[in-house]
């Protein structure tokens, strides 16, 4: 049997093996795409000198440049260039930048729209007195949206003095605030609070009024052991009242925020506070507001409305509660609440046939059918 022998050069160059060529420093081939520049550097030398050569420059300037760049804020068109940040942590550079950039704009926009805002008050609701005339005192009262402090001014007497913080007053706010002085000075009643000056102040605009004492209906109402009133001191109070909101409905003036607290008494005899929530009814009302507990149906089911029929109805609920200490309409919630008004569900308790005929005027729920305050004047419970 012959027996194939190896060419005698192969076997002659697997015995010198130290002759073999020293490739330990090529990597494989399959690994050329992981390994970094350095490495592709050295590959390349041994491969190609003069390739390996500019390849090196071309390391030492990437190096020089990523050096450079981390002590400074890389921009888009560099970070692309270099590749030296992580794309995550560049794109929270991006959007931090962003958000900084944008809180300066509104900043410089809040700021400006601030500026603006002081001249339309300044424009729309200028002084008439000097700031210096009246000197400020202690709070004597508190509103949804101002502060009252009693005040004097120069000749010792006393006056209130309504204060708006002007930063809260923006939107539905200001041009209350507007239809509240407009108002002001077209009434003079005997009974109205009077408006005599407005001037701004500081941080504030301020409404001078004439002092009408300290005492509310709700205060007269809290000093009673039973929390009620004798009928006779009632209808005398609600006489005084209709005849205001006549008076003031005949100027196409509305309050609607006809409450306890907002009618102040001394020796039997009211004056009529805080026009804040009071507009002109030449239009119908889409603005729903006032107190819940004396909110007529129409404004508690968003209705466009006259205001006139919301102070008719929220006199009937005053009445009441000076009669029997409660409100007639009561809920755990506002939304049962506002069920029970819709409905004319009331709880009105003990009372005689002259007083039921004078609430069922008054709690009618198609404002178009209720009473006005010239009609429920003619009754006979106010002659006799």
């Amino acid at each position: 049997m012959n027996i194939r022998k190896p060419p005698r050069e192969a076997l002659r160059s697997i015995e010198n093996k130290e002759n073999l060529p020293d490739n330990s420093s090529k990597p494989p081939p399959s690994r050329l795409a992981n390994h970094r520049i350095n490495n592709l550097t050295t590959y390349f030398k041994i491969r190609t000198p003069s390739r390996g050569r500019e390849l090196a420059k071309l390391e030492d300037n990437f190096n020089t440049k990523n050096s450079n760049n981390e002590q400074r804020y890389l921009s888009t068109k560099e970070s692309q260039q270099c590749n030296t940040i992580p794309y995550n942590t560049h794109q929270q550079q991006l959007r931090l930048s962003s958000k900084i950039q944008r809180k300066r704009i509104q900043g410089n926009l809040s700021a400006k729209d601030s500026t603006i805002h002081q001249d339309n008050l300044y424009k729309q609701i200028p002084s008439t007195c000097d700031d210096k005339i009246y000197s400020i005192g202690p709070i004597i009262g508190k509103g949804s949206y101002a502060i009252v402090k009693m005040g004097t001014d120069r000749h010792g007497n006393k006056v209130a003095i309504k204060m708006y913080d002007k930063a809260q007053l923006k939107g539905e706010r200001f041009n209350n605030l507007i239809k509240e002085i407009n108002a002001l000075r077209i009434l003079s009643h005997d009974q109205i609070t009077k408006l005599y000056d407005v001037y701004h102040y500081t941080t504030y605009i301020n409404l001078v009024m004439e002092y009408c004492g300290t005492e509310s209906l709700y205060q007269l109402l809290k000093s009673n052991s039973t929390r009620t009133i004798p009928k006779e001191f009632a209808l005398h109070i609600i006489h005084q009242l209709l005849k205001i909101l006549h008076y003031i409905h005949d100027r196409n003036v509305c309050h609607r925020d006809i409450k306890l607290e907002n009618i102040l008494i001394q020796n039997k005899r009211i004056k009529l506070i805080d026009f804040g929530f009071s507009t002109f009814t030449n239009q119908p009302i889409t603005c729903h507001c006032g107190t819940p507990s004396y909110m007529a149906p129409e404004v508690v089911s968003k209705l466009k409305y006259d205001g006139r029929g919301a102070d008719i109805w929220a006199t009937g609920v005053l009445l009441v509660a000076l009669l029997q200490g409660s409100f007639p309409f009561k809920g755990e919630n506002e939304r049962e609440l506002f069920k029970k008004i819709r409905n004319n569900e009331s709880n009105i308790t003990n009372q005689d046939r002259e007083v039921q005929k004078l609430l069922s005027r008054i709690f009618v729920v198609d404002p178009y059918q209720r009473a006005t305050a010239k009609e429920l004047l003619q009754l006979d419970i106010f002659k006799s």
